[in-house]
């Protein structure tokens, strides 16, 4: 009789220790929170009208790095961004009138040499003729003109929520930044100074809604877009009139007016540096300059 209520015991134990609907359902949970991806886990495709967009975003944030710096004095000479698909190049020639002139460079140490065996550092008794030696630091003369390029490509991730009625995307981009300086003479020897660096950045761009553009960054927006109406509404012919010539006077022109003369050369950014800049405006400034010459009637 003990044997069998034993037996019976062990047997109502067995079947308690077999998965049952709790147990499965504590599993089942457990592998769909491992598999469970964030919105921004994997890039998304983003529409040609938000690529344009993005592109957008992504040329003022370089325009403003490069041109919004510690030294108020630097201009675009001369300034492009372009696109294929995600990829992009970025390339601004700035003007600097500060930068032209010497400037003393640290050039770096020479390498430490092994011990000379026979105790003579110099054993010929030779000197530098003209007292120079690794090391030591070197004037250098730097043209007012060098070049920035950067040229890489990005990635779009979603941060709003996919049901949000907003449309918030993280740009990654990544590729690397190219620093030319146009040639230089250091004793009697043409040199160019070049300096490159990885690029890695964010920002976070808004999809759903435009835009909008203060006046004082209209003249940004040509160098990349078409300016519209809505962009140019309020503005009196005289404030079309400086709008139109400050695209050219943001590549160095030299004005001819009195008006233009005295309302360019006022600002810290602006030097003279061309006769006409015409052929330094890209396709947009060029569309943008016709379309608010017909504005201004």
């Amino acid at each position: 009789m003990k044997y069998s209520l034993l037996l019976l015991f062990l047997g109502i134990l067995a079947s308690c220790s077999k998965p049952g609907a709790d147990t499965t359902s504590t599993t089942d949970s457990t592998a769909n929170n491992s598999s469970v991806q964030s919105p921004n886990a994997e890039p998304i495709t983003l529409t040609t009208e938000e690529m344009e967009r993005v592109n957008l975003e992504i040329f003022f944030m370089f325009h403003n790095e490069q041109l919004f710096g510690e030294n108020p004095e630097v201009m675009a000479y001369k300034e492009d961004f372009t696109t294929t698909g995600s990829e992009f190049t970025y390339v601004i020639l700035r003007h600097n009138g500060s930068r032209a002139g010497w400037h003393t460079v640290e050039q770096p140490a020479e390498e430490e040499q092994a011990p000379d065996p026979y105790g003579e550092s110099d054993p010929y008794g030779e000197t530098d003729p003209y007292g120079e030696s690794e090391g030591e630091p070197e004037e250098i003369y730097t043209n007012e003109i060098d070049t920035v390029e950067i040229k890489g490509r990005y990635m779009a991730f979603l941060v709003s929520a996919p049901e949000s009625t907003s449309k918030m995307v993280k740009i990654i981009l990544s590729g690397s930044t190219k620093l030319v300086n146009y040639p230089y003479e250091s004793y009697g020897e043409i040199k160019s100074y070049v300096d490159e660096s990885p690029l890695t950045t964010e920002i976070n761009v808004e999809l759903s809604a435009p835009r909008q553009f203060d006046r004082h960054e209209l003249y940004v927006k040509s160098k990349i877009a078409d300016l519209t109406e809505q962009d140019l509404a309020g503005f009196s012919k005289d404030q079309l009139t400086i709008l139109r010539n400050e695209i050219f006077a943001r590549h160095g022109h030299t004005f001819k007016t009195d008006k233009m003369i005295t309302m360019f050369g006022q600002m810290d950014w602006y030097h003279s540096l061309v006769d006409d800049a015409q052929s330094l405006l890209n396709k947009f400034e060029k569309r943008n300059v016709d379309f608010i010459k017909k504005r201004e009637g």
